[in-house]
């Protein structure tokens, strides 16, 4: 019986270090992609045992950069519904909302969307 053809190919086939020499797309969405398939080869090269100091640096900053930019959902969300969480500052909640959005950057996969 013949297997069945994956649906997402193999993430190692994917991941190239032209990654690194693809320009930045000008379209905010591309930009997005484009941030997590960098991130994803960082963290897959140093997952490998690459020893070059450059990837942890870069990955590091990738990182911090995509959380940066989507910092706002996270207070969106607690100011369209402040009035069902508790009454006081909702600093832990925030706290908490950045945890989940620091989560979330580690397990999104670019190439499933």
């Amino acid at each position: 019986m013949k297997r069945p053809r994956p649906i997402f190919p193999d993430p190692v086939k994917r991941l190239d270090s032209r990654v690194l020499d693809e320009p930045e797309p000008t379209d905010p969405r591309d930009r997005v992609l484009w941030q997590f398939r960098r991130l994803r080869f960082l963290e897959w090269c140093l997952h490998c045992g690459t020893t070059n100091p450059e990837y942890a640096r870069m990955r590091d900053r990738l990182r911090n950069e995509i959380a940066a930019e989507n910092l706002g959902l996270v207070k969106g969300i607690y100011a369209r519904n402040r009035r069902w969480f508790c009454s006081d500052g909702g600093d832990e909640l925030i706290s908490a909302g950045n945890l989940a959005l620091m989560r979330a950057i580690d397990r999104f996969d670019p190439w499933r969307g």
